[in-house]
């Protein structure tokens, strides 16, 4: 979890980081020639929140994300893969920021 100062601040934390995951979507290229691309989805959890994949064609840098904010708070679940992720990875993921969700206005300004 990644605690703003305000609001605003963890918007636009948000927004580079989608700006940041946009950049991958269709694929960049390490040294070795790999091809790492990730996808973004919205999803229905907290102020704003997104689902992800990475994938790679080369060395195991596969992934699942779930990224939510709410209020001045960011949390970020991550499941490193060794191979593609699956549609199977996220419930748990949600499951955890529904956890965290639920407790998060002890620290963050949820106001």
């Amino acid at each position: 979890m990644i605690l703003y100062s305000s609001a605003k601040n963890a918007e636009r934390a948000m927004r580079e980081f989608k700006a940041g995951w946009e950049r991958c979507r269709k694929g960049r290229k390490n040294a070795q020639g790999d091809v790492f691309r990730r996808s973004l989805t919205g999803t229905a959890l907290g102020d704003q929140a997104w689902k992800s994949r990475g994938t790679s064609t080369g060395v195991d840098q596969d992934d699942a994300a779930v990224i939510v904010r709410r209020a001045n708070a960011v949390i970020v679940y991550l499941h490193p893969r060794d191979g593609k992720p699956s549609p199977k990875d996220f419930p748990p993921l949600v499951a955890s920021a529904r956890t965290m969700l639920a407790k998060i206005c002890q620290v963050a300004a949820c106001g």
